[in-house]
């Protein structure tokens, strides 16, 4: 199932309720008290209301992968490959995935022409095959990466080896534990090719 941040404006407006229903009963209770300041009794109540309201998002409406990508400058050209291949909003769904994205420094070094030539139309399977060499089924933040192999979701073998710095099939993880909600994020510094180094 894909998160989404529906549920954000529906607590705002929750939280709103119980500040307002705060204030209420504070000045309710303030009218049969003798003697009491009015301001320290209706400003109590109200901060946490405000504090809840505002609070940052919990571990269950972190971004999933792809909003975690897009928010990432480094990442600009594997999320226009993701896009022009269809595989966006599979990926955004409760997974959980993780991604070993490279960095548009990686696709900087392909060899020229490599990625003008899978973004071309008649080439969308084998850029979909590419980007998915990427993609692992399960979370699996760096704590977990140790010397392994694992399942590609184009069904080719990742071989990850932790000596020291994290690499996959030889090309180091610049950046690991990007989390989202619906997995990991590790930044690559290279392009995996199914058919290649």
């Amino acid at each position: 199932m894909r998160r989404t941040n529906a549920s954000r404006p529906l607590r705002a407006l929750a939280g709103a309720s119980l500040a307002g229903f705060l204030l209420f009963a504070a000045c309710g209770g303030e009218a049969g008290t003798a003697g009491g300041d009015p301001a320290d009794t209706t400003q109590a109540p109200v901060a946490p209301a405000d504090t809840a309201a505002s609070a940052p998002a919990g571990p269950a409406e972190a971004a999933d992968v792809v909003a975690l990508l897009r928010g990432d400058p480094r990442f600009t050209t594997f999320v226009a490959a993701l896009d022009s291949a269809g595989l966006a909003e599979p990926l955004r769904d409760a997974g959980p995935y993780t991604v070993f994205a490279p960095t548009d420094d990686a696709f900087a070094a392909l060899p020229a022409g490599t990625l003008d030539d899978l973004l071309r139309p008649g080439n969308r399977d084998r850029l979909r095959d590419v980007l998915l060499f990427h993609v692992v089924q399960g979370a699996h933040p760096r704590a977990a990466l140790r010397d392994t192999t694992l399942m590609a979701q184009q069904a080719g073998l990742l071989a990850v080896r932790t000596d020291g710095a994290v690499a996959v099939n030889g090309h180091p993880v610049v950046e690991a534990d990007l989390e989202a909600g619906n997995g990991y994020v590790h930044a690559l510094g290279a392009v995996l090719l199914p058919d290649g180094p």
